[in-house]
């Protein structure tokens, strides 16, 4: 599968409504809002080095942590997660190629990877599915394959459908 390709337009626009949604998000949950923009501010000049793109990884991981730290619904914008999960699937992709199993995360996107029997028609028989927060933390190491599958947060079919040996799918520095 060719790489995808991702619009800077649309990076930047997810971009700007995840930083909005995240200083919002700390102004309704933070004690001390000063504080909390202010280390808000020294996080976004730490990435500001960074393609945007990576910025938007990072900030998604971020807000996906804050969230789900605090046990409240998600911030991130539909774009933002599109975008992220598209891109961890890729990587998925690009790390263990083939089409052997179905990776689904609705709505935003599915691939095919690993190799082995392939599939042509109808439901293939190895399949994962989850939904786009879960699929941010399995490929960040936020939550441990084992726990999302016993969690039903990733449902599984099928004796190639374990991801374990494949995530996390960044570096630990970029964790």
């Amino acid at each position: 599968m060719p790489p995808r390709r991702y619009h800077d337009h649309g990076i930047a626009n997810a971009l700007a409504q995840l930083k909005t949604n995240l200083r919002v998000w700390l102004a309704d949950h933070s004690d001390d809002k000063r504080t909390s923009h202010e280390l808000l501010d020294q996080q976004l000049q730490t990435l500001s080095d960074r393609e945007p793109l990576e910025q938007l990884i990072a900030l998604t991981v971020l807000a996906t942590d804050l969230t789900h730290a605090a046990g409240a619904g998600p911030i991130i914008p539909p774009q933002a997660q599109r975008i992220v999960v598209q891109v961890f699937l890729d990587r998925l992709n690009e790390k263990s190629p083939g089409q052997a199993v179905e990776v689904r995360v609705p709505p935003f996107a599915a691939i095919q990877c690993i190799q082995g029997p392939t599939h042509t028609r109808g439901t293939p028989p190895n399949t994962v599915e989850t939904d786009a927060l879960t699929w941010i933390r399995l490929a960040t190491s936020r939550v441990a394959w084992a726990d999302a599958v016993a969690t039903h947060l990733v449902i599984i079919s099928g004796e190639r459908a374990d991801l374990s040996g494949l995530l996390p799918l960044v570096e630990p520095s970029s964790k």
